[in-house]
């Protein structure tokens, strides 16, 4: 068995996590600076850096304790090199180069981005995907969808009376593995990328401006609702009327994005309407344009590459809107996810860094490396509070 500690400090969160064989996940434990973050209406790169140095030796001990093993057990261990905020990477490259010297072990740097789509092999939800599935859960598809894995049958059941689907099917034992789409949205990246095989992804399309989840964020300041806003947004929306307020979808070549405009757009907007603002409504119909932007991309590069999954990954993954109506408008698979796994944790690392092992290349270049994740049956994840955390923790020793 391969056991490998993992580290996530790429933004604002200070996670670890130990996972075996690359899909168990034995603990996978973060601390959370958004609150500290809430009263700057985003993360400040420096105030980040230094929370990390405070608890990333709390949450290590945490997760060592919680997955009840010792250093001897471990395999190597793992961190993100990047993409993120330099700062808050160099104290989890630190720390995992410490524990790498100190304990004799490997270390393996792992691509951020990279990571968010191993979230999906961890775990699936909804859709009732993942690699050594045993049980079979409902997934929605177009009624014309033909299913791309010929020795899979589909079994039609049932959908719910307000279901607006046509048709529901179930899949047995269904293993992602390339070629497939993935869709990774969240604060600082929109991409597209196309992945052949276990080695490779290629970027096929991404924001030419702010990200989606950049986007969320500022329309959320904007209408006067608290960091991290794409939460925030998705709440409202669904009490709100998507169709009260027409928003631009920018008319970007091939499969790329840009959300500037539209950011630019609702400011414009909230400067002409009285107030009290229809906030439910301006969030419904802000949310609209970001999700069908998306969907209608992903669905032409889909088209245009045949690739017979679609994954779906990152921060913004876990958006209501977005998990319901990608599925229910691709005539291929979808894989989601669970909600927990896609904003940033050690999990997803710790699940990439396994396949490395096999091919370990330098830190920061992770293009070509392999990744196959297989799936964990209950990936949880431990959020603590900072200030009990630390109590505990002086408490424990």
């Amino acid at each position: 068995m391969a056991i490998y500690l993992a580290l996530e400090t790429s933004c604002d969160e200070t996670a670890a996590a130990v996972v075996a064989d690359g899909r168990h996940i034995l603990s996978n434990c973060l601390i959370s600076q958004i609150k500290l973050h809430q009263s700057y209406g985003g993360v400040v790169p420096e105030v980040a850096a230094r929370e990390h140095l405070e608890d990333i030796n709390n949450v290590i001990d945490l997760a060592m304790q919680q997955a009840k093993v010792k250093p001897s057990d471990l395999s190597g261990i793992a961190c993100t090199v990047g993409p993120g905020l330099i700062g808050t990477l160099l104290v989890g490259l630190s720390a995992a180069k410490a524990l790498s010297f100190a304990w004799d072990l490997p270390l393996i740097g792992v691509d951020h981005l990279i990571a968010h789509v191993c979230a999906n092999y961890l775990e699936s939800e909804n859709t009732g995907f993942g690699v050594g599935a045993r049980h079979a859960r409902p997934i929605y598809m177009r009624a014309d969808a033909i299913h791309p894995y010929a020795n899979i049958t589909p079994t039609n059941i049932t959908p719910a009376q307000d279901s607006p689907l046509r048709e529901s099917r179930t899949y047995e034992n269904l293993t992602l593995a390339p070629p497939f789409l993935a869709l990774l949205v969240s604060g600082g990246h929109t991409q597209l990328m196309y992945f052949n095989d276990f080695a490779q992804a290629q970027i096929i399309g991404q924001t030419i401006d702010d990200a989606a989840g950049e986007a969320y964020d500022k329309v959320a300041r904007l209408l006067g609702l608290n960091y991290p806003g794409g939460p925030a947004i998705d709440r409202l929306a669904a009490g709100g009327d998507k169709t009260k307020f027409k928003f631009p979808r920018a008319a970007v070549a091939g499969f790329n994005f840009s959300f500037s405009g539209l950011k630019t757009a609702v400011l414009h907007c909230l400067q002409k309407i009285e107030q009290p603002w229809p906030v439910a409504d301006l969030a419904a119909s802000f949310q609209e344009t970001v999700v069908s932007t998306l969907i209608n991309k992903t669905l032409q590069a889909q088209a245009k590459t045949q690739a017979p999954a679609i994954v779906l990954a990152g921060g913004v993954a876990a958006n209501s809107s977005l998990r319901q109506q990608l599925p229910a408008l691709s005539p291929v698979p979808v894989f989601l996810p669970k909600s927990a796994l896609c904003t940033d944790n050690a999990a997803m690392v710790a699940a990439a860094a396994f396949y490395l092992s096999t091919a370990p290349r330098p830190l920061g270049q992770s293009d070509n490396t392999k990744y196959l994740i297989e799936k964990t049956e209950n990936a949880q994840l431990t959020v603590y509070s900072r200030s009990k955390l630390r109590s505990e923790i002086i408490e424990s020793f």
